[in-house]
């Protein structure tokens, strides 16, 4: 049996899988949220994204298995009510009701378990789609590239105010409300998000030819 053990902070936790699952659409319950281990810079990284916008999350581990192990895992985004919590969306609340302190985070073979200082404990079912970590795996590479571009003058962009609208769902600290972005050479590159120290996330453009064929002159 595999076991990986970690701490992470209440709050984080449940701020970072929240800002996941706001990426997410709300009616769907099996789209996944990814998560990696990141032994190199102690962190975890949680990904939601439904395709046109994704959300990257970053929490720091206060404590971890001993060798640690660069790991990647997914989660149903699930639901999460008064009387049945699974999925993603039952730890984050699991982990929010918990308030503040630490919480014990444990990778079981194919569960995760979740123990906040008092709080219940949850166990959900890890989903088996190692397909699924390519695309992840792109996503937070596109994040990474994007956030070392350097900044350019990036002409005019077209978003859809929907999709952008997701960013004001992300938790932060009072420090850190205001979202940066970057813009890179072309009107069609996805543009970085950057709130606080923690958060970074994607938006892709709207192609104008495309979206005035769809929409014609009126709707532009």
């Amino acid at each position: 049996m595999t076991v990986i053990s970690l701490t992470v902070d209440c709050e984080l936790f449940a701020r970072g899988l929240a800002n996941a699952l706001a990426f997410i659409p709300a009616n769907s319950r099996f789209v996944n949220v990814w998560i990696r281990l990141n032994p190199e810079s102690l962190t975890m990284e949680i990904c939601g994204t439904d395709g046109y916008a994704a959300g990257l999350s970053t929490v720091p581990l206060d404590r971890h298995s001993d060798p640690p192990e660069r790991r990647e895992f997914l989660i149903r985004k699930g639901k999460a009510d008064t009387k049945v919590a699974e999925g993603a969306a039952g730890l984050e609340r699991t982990v929010r009701m918990a308030g503040k302190g630490p919480c014990d985070v444990s990778f079981i073979d194919t569960i995760v378990q979740v123990e906040p200082m008092g709080g219940e404990t949850l166990r959900v079912a890890l989903v088996h789609a190692p397909e699924m970590f390519d695309y992840y795996q792109q996503l937070s590479e596109h994040i990474g590239t994007a956030e070392k571009r350097s900044e350019t003058m990036p002409g005019v962009v077209c978003l859809d105010p929907a999709l952008w609208s997701r960013f004001s769902k992300v938790k932060t600290d009072k420090t850190g409300r205001m979202a940066d972005l970057l813009f890179g050479d072309s009107p069609l590159d996805p543009v970085l998000v950057k709130i606080g120290p923690a958060f970074r996330g994607l938006i892709m453009p709207i192609d104008r030819a495309v979206n005035a064929k769809n929409v014609g002159a009126e709707g532009l």
